[in-house]
């Protein structure tokens, strides 16, 4: 995310997890690879429980506080992954104020529908 935020990219998408405690994690997969044979299901651990050992997942909060400061004429495609916890997601867009930089996609129907709700 860092390196795409320091080129001259126009679009970056991401897409994001649900921790058992409600935490969205950027990981494209339900599964983050811990070793070549070893992966734990994000949605059964909390995000300390995660961030506990080598590997370091960003949430959604760190990468719109980084997106807020250097965002300049960009969009971010925020992909959520999981059903729950979108009044987080538009809360974080509100307090960074990035509302016009952000789009907001999902294949799961029932995100939509809360989302345009909110």
């Amino acid at each position: 995310f860092k390196e795409a935020m320091n080129s001259d990219v126009e679009e970056i998408e991401l897409d994001f997890r649900l921790t058992k405690d409600n935490v969205h994690v950027c990981n494209h997969d339900p599964e983050l690879k811990l070793t070549r044979t070893k992966e734990l299901l994000l949605s059964k651990y909390t995000y300390y429980q995660i961030n506990e050992g080598k590997k370091r997942i960003a949430t959604l909060e760190e990468i719109l506080e980084h997106f807020a400061m250097y965002k300049h004429n960009r969009i971010l495609n925020i992909d959520i992954k999981d059903y729950g916890n979108e009044e987080e997601i538009i809360r974080l867009i509100k307090k960074y104020n990035v509302k016009k930089n952000v789009v907001l996609i999902s294949w799961i129907p029932k995100v939509l529908e809360k989302i345009r709700r909110l």
